[in-house]
């Protein structure tokens, strides 16, 4: 089944999940079957910046870039008629869920943490938290990030 069926379509579509669970790439193709344009919130981040996220978060910090994060996350209510894949600690706040919730539609691309933790390891050149982190830690971190992922009205496990 792909992810772009079942799904109630609305002006936004917020695609969710911890890093590595395929958003650019799930987003990407029901942007293209549902015919709205398609935005990543680290993308949007970088363009702000002119920065890579790792040079953001080596210059800036973690918390600093949470806090473009939600900036960014307010300013994309403006949106119509897009699939926007969220950096997997966007959706991690209650501030975050003010604007999270109608008219725009959230979807959890669930992976299971083992298979998350593989993918990352393959490619963890632009995820700083990765390369920051043990195994252990970013189960710890996928752990606190799930409460949140849960919240969305639709799961897709892949």
């Amino acid at each position: 089944m792909s992810v772009s069926q079942n799904i109630d379509v609305r002006p936004r579509i917020y695609l969710m999940g911890f890093m590595g669970s395929g958003k650019s790439s799930e987003g990407k193709k029901m942007a293209r079957r549902l015919g709205y344009q398609f935005v990543e919130t680290d993308r949007l981040i970088e363009e702000r910046l002119a920065k890579t996220i790792p040079q953001i978060f080596e210059t800036l910090g973690e918390s600093e870039f949470r806090k473009l994060e939600l900036d960014v996350l307010k300013e994309s209510q403006m949106f119509t008629r897009t699939v926007i894949a969220l950096g997997g600690g966007t959706p991690c706040s209650e501030e975050a869920w003010k604007y999270l919730g109608s008219p725009a539609f959230t979807l959890w691309l669930k992976v299971p943490p083992g298979h998350l933790i593989q993918r990352l390891r393959q490619k963890p050149a632009n995820r700083p938290l990765v390369q920051q982190l043990s195994d252990e830690e970013l189960m710890e971190l996928y752990n606190q990030r799930e409460p949140f992922y849960r919240r969305a009205q639709q799961w897709f496990v892949g």
